[in-house]
């Protein structure tokens, strides 16, 4: 049984419970938001290889939780926005997630300085950030002109996403399946 008053076992439950019950259907988007997501959330998560979109919003997640991310190898999707204790040298972790198409980085303190991180990312196709200026331009130096910049306010989608379902647990933990 897990314990209320440990919601970091509870979320973490709840996704070993759901990334289980999906056997055969593998889970290929996870949602989870609020302060109550930290590093040692991400860290204590299950391999989730079939994971293709990952929404980490207005988290306490920092630079050093995001190297967690390695345990979605397919991950092509991943909305950062509005968890403010991301900065530059938490894109550093991002290199290695050679699939990843989308990223959204708003409400963060990332911002065009870290660009170099992502400019080497193949697949890369569109990043969404609060100020563009000069994004495009770091792509382009980097030979992946192909990248749009789109400066997103507030709560504007990623491009090709579907709109998630409503809460399945405490804390704003959503798990899509196809």
């Amino acid at each position: 049984m897990v314990s209320l008053a440990d919601p970091q076992d509870l979320l973490r439950s709840e996704v070993q419970r759901l990334n289980g019950a999906l056997e055969g259907d593998p889970a290929n988007s996870l949602s989870v938001s609020g302060e109550i997501v930290t590093d040692a959330f991400l860290a204590g998560l299950p391999d989730l290889p079939d994971v293709k979109s990952l929404t980490l919003r207005a988290t306490s997640v920092t630079d050093d939780g995001l190297a967690f991310l390695a345990k979605l190898p397919k991950l092509e999707v991943l909305d950062l926005s509005d968890s403010s204790r991301l900065t530059n040298g938490g894109l550093r972790h991002l290199e290695r997630l050679r699939g990843l198409k989308q990223v959204k980085i708003t409400g963060t303190a990332m911002n065009r300085d870290g660009a170099s991180h992502l400019s080497g990312l193949p697949d890369l196709r569109a990043v969404y950030v609060s100020d563009a200026s000069g994004w495009e331009e770091v792509f382009a130096r980097a030979g992946n002109a192909q990248v749009k910049v789109l400066a997103a306010r507030g709560g504007a989608p990623l491009v090709d996403k579907p709109a998630p379902p409503k809460p399945m647990a405490p804390g704003g933990l959503r798990l899509i399946s196809q």
